[in-house]
């Protein structure tokens, strides 16, 4: 089965206020609005993005998952998301609204909580950052969100708190695979970033370049969704 999918994005220019480059917050802001309906500005990611004094990105920079991957991870924990990029992959113009992704790769930074995050999906092409919209026919692969439990009175039972300690195993070993997993594909996106700085390139040897990139740079083992973690209460 191809891992290769069309995708719809919502797009964004990058600018917000008196800030631009601001692309990645857009994405995130976009996906609370739509989802949670949460009216969550970018000033205000920026601002949750910053806590404990974490390094965010200036007011005209882009997002950089590497440098910044401690100010995603802050808002992250915020929302209860776990938050998954995706390069841009095909022929198709940047400025479409269909996009392709290869789904086997992703960087991933996810909240720490045991409660099974909200996925964010997001769309990098080297320089820019979009919103995948979930809703959209041919986006088939995302897990299903699991909705938060409900508050409860009652202790938790000997049995829920095994499978708790079991979950959080299960998911320390799925963590040391994403990490590898994340290794890759940060270089994945940092090769895309270079080729995208090459003005030398025609638009089809670019593209050509970063189909090879996507589909030779990693080599990793099949993800079985079974593996996520999943915590019910009863």
């Amino acid at each position: 089965m191809s891992h290769i999918k069309n995708v719809s994005v919502v797009k964004n220019n990058g600018s917000v206020a008196e800030l631009t480059n601001q692309c990645f917050w857009i994405s995130i802001s976009n996906w609370l609005n739509y989802f949670l309906q949460l009216d969550v500005s970018v000033s205000t990611l920026r601002q949750i993005a910053s806590t404990n004094h974490t390094i965010v990105n200036a007011e005209h920079e882009m997002v950089d998952t590497t440098t910044h991957e401690q100010a995603i991870l802050n808002v992250a924990n915020k929302y209860n998301l776990s938050i998954r990029i995706y390069v841009q992959i095909g022929n198709n113009n940047f400025n479409s609204n269909i996009q392709q992704i290869n789904t086997e790769y992703c960087v991933e930074i996810s909240s720490n909580k045991i409660v099974q995050p909200y996925n964010v999906d997001i769309i990098s092409y080297g320089l820019h950052f979009e919103l995948i919209d979930t809703t959209t026919v041919g986006y088939h692969f995302t897990r299903q969100n699991l909705t938060l439990p409900t508050p409860r009175n009652t202790l938790i039972t000997d049995a829920e708190q095994l499978d708790i300690i079991l979950a959080i195993s299960k998911a320390e070993a799925e963590l040391t695979k994403k990490q590898e997993s994340k290794k890759c594909m940060t270089q994945m996106l940092a090769d895309q970033n270079n080729l995208l700085k090459q003005t030398n390139l025609s638009e089809t040897e670019l593209i050509s370049q970063m189909l090879v990139s996507s589909a030779f740079i990693c080599d990793e083992p099949k993800k079985d969704p079974s593996h996520d973690l999943q915590l019910t209460w009863v």
